[in-house]
């Protein structure tokens, strides 16, 4: 077996390769990646405690057919991306082969911290189609689904009758056979009517404008809090625990892309079907998800390690000083390539039009936009307004 470690942490991560699985180990947290099957985890367990069992799975729903599984094949790849004396990150590669004709693939990233009782994931879903939105024979290779999902068998964990769940800031009890869910819903049509709901057994216990969605399930003294990075931003986004299945919803089966209630004008996005997704071919789109077992934590403090991680940052007056708004370097910074110095010149023009209240396209603007959606959602948070005096939306 191959094993990777280093001794300059009390509790490096080990990666182990052993038995059909991948696995890493921090002292504190083990985890395991089976290489004849892909389900995201074939076990996880913290101070010896199993947490996640082996009936793990990703589902996809395409729009049309039955539900497929990532586990009902081998990944086409498994390798270790990072193995330091701070974190370890391994990588699964692989597709779903009778999907959109063998053009969906995904890729998992998950990396463990040393001495640390929390597993980052990363899950990208990536149509290989052709990419376009104008021509037919580009959209005729979109994926059209209707709903993806992470599930984590939780049995392991879950073994009394009734467990603690504690979202958005209300707890409740939920018994083996309820169904509890916390829902991100879009804009329909405008960013006022956005909402979230809490539901058990069907009843909205809280309701909202938008929610990070960061969940806690507690068994005893035992707990594990899970949440999907930028949850409302991302919308429409679920977490659901039915039969001891916790299932993060990155597409709920309930929504839809392009939304049938809206349109960007002269553009054709080709096909609107109600509560059906689109992933346009050429398009990948990941998640970050946070499995966080540390005792004593409150669901605020798991939210800040997903949402605003530490990072080592300049002053705002060095920003100021220099006029660092780009990627690259400070502002009036000239390098001898001119090919690079277009490039950079342009970069530089891109980040002041960001900022600038004056700019037709700055996110002040959009901000001002009184046209409906757009701002946010799946294919749209992180973009950049741009021709918002024509209502055309954002770009990325």
């Amino acid at each position: 077996s191959d094993v990777s470690e280093s001794a300059s942490h009390a509790n490096p991560v080990v990666v182990m390769g052993k038995d059909g699985a991948v696995e890493l180990d921090n002292g504190v947290i083990n985890l395991s990646v089976s290489r004849t099957k892909f389900s995201l985890l074939s076990g996880l367990s913290v101070h010896g405690r199993a947490i996640v069992g082996p009936s793990s799975d990703v589902r996809v729903f395409p729009a049309e057919g039955t539900p497929m599984s990532i586990g009902a094949l081998p990944p086409e790849s498994i390798t270790i991306e990072e193995s330091g004396p701070l974190r370890a990150v391994i990588k699964a590669t692989g597709r779903f082969a009778a999907v959109n004709e063998g053009r969906l693939e995904y890729i998992c990233s998950i990396t463990m911290y040393a001495g640390q009782e929390l597993v980052k994931i990363r899950f990208w879903l990536r149509n290989s189609g052709a990419y376009g939105y104008n021509l037919p024979q580009a959209q005729s290779e979109w994926f059209a689904f209707d709903g993806v999902a992470l599930d984590l068998d939780l049995e392991p964990l879950l073994q009394g009758d009734a467990i603690s769940v504690v979202s958005a800031g209300v707890e409740g009890r939920v018994a083996l056979g309820d169904e509890w869910r916390i829902a991100q819903y879009g804009e329909s049509p405008d960013f006022d009517s956005m909402h979230f709901a809490v539901e058990h057994n069907g009843e909205a216990l809280a309701t909202g404008h938008h929610t990070s969605g960061v969940t806690r399930i507690r068994a005893g003294s035992t707990s594990l809090t899970v949440g999907v990075r930028r949850f409302w931003q991302n919308y429409e986004k679920a977490i659901s625990l039915q039969d001891r299945r916790l299932s993060l919803w990155l597409w709920p089966r309930f929504g839809e892309w392009p939304r049938t209630g809206s349109s960007r004008g002269a553009i054709d996005e080709g096909p609107r079907r109600p509560t059906t997704y689109h992933l346009p071919g050429g398009t990948q789109k990941s998640h970050e998800i946070l499995l966080d077992l540390r005792s004593g934590r409150t669901v605020l403090q798991s939210s800040a390690t997903l949402e605003e991680p530490l990072m080592a940052l300049a002053s705002a007056g060095h920003f100021a000083a220099t006029e660092a708004f780009g990627l690259f370097a400070e502002g009036g910074f000239v390098p001898d390539d001119p090919a690079a110095a277009s490039a950079l010149a342009g970069q530089d023009a891109w980040a002041r039009n960001v900022f600038d209240p004056q700019a037709r396209a700055s996110i002040h603007e959009a901000r001002r936009g009184t046209r409906h959606g757009y701002w946010f959602g799946w294919m749209d948070f992180g973009d950049l307004n741009w021709d918002s005096a024509r209502g055309r939306g954002p770009s990325s």
